[in-house]
């Protein structure tokens, strides 16, 4: 094998991991909070849009795996219930695939739509969790915030991921 022949699979595995490697790093970006008056820290779930993202278009390269592991990295970083946003991650990648011809056939503004149900799911589901997990109902008001703060945020993070595809992924 000549180095050529390694330096190309090295290539194909970076871009192979892009996906994975992004989502990542926009998960790390989810951890700096944003704080409102009267409502604590908001911290919109730019890693879920990234999993929302590439369950679309690249289901291929990020499959049910990386999803859990960008969840788990996600809670254990967040300081969240261990299992909670790898478990939310997993719910939003299933559902997601099962309709990709759906977003893929439509707008972006039908792709922005979906990934509102989803986020709105995310934060009934991480809601209910800590209610159950502390025994009383905690206010929904910050998990409704949250959701909207990334449906705002959506378009920004579906434009890196459809430059990281594009730049990146183009020939794969």
């Amino acid at each position: 094998m000549s180095s050529l022949d390694g330096m190309g699979k090295l290539d194909r595995s970076a871009r192979t991991l892009s996906p994975l490697i992004v989502a990542l790093l926009l998960a790390l970006v989810s951890m700096v909070p944003v704080r409102l008056n009267h409502f604590g820290s908001i911290v919109p779930s730019i890693g879920l849009m990234a999993v929302f993202y590439w369950a679309v278009w690249r289901p291929d390269l990020f499959g049910p795996v990386a999803a859990f592991c960008l969840g788990f990295v996600h809670d254990v970083l967040s300081g969240a219930p261990v299992g909670l946003n790898a478990l939310i991650c997993l719910l939003a990648y299933g559902s997601v695939v099962n309709q990709r011809q759906l977003f893929l056939a439509h707008s972006f503004f039908v792709l922005w739509w979906g990934y509102a149900l989803v986020a709105l799911f995310a934060a009934a589901t991480a809601w209910l969790a800590h209610s159950l997990l502390q025994g009383v109902l905690v206010p929904f008001e910050p998990a409704l915030f949250q959701a909207f703060a990334g449906m705002a945020l959506f378009p920004v993070v579906a434009w890196i991921c459809h430059r990281v595809q594009h730049g990146f992924l183009g020939g794969l």
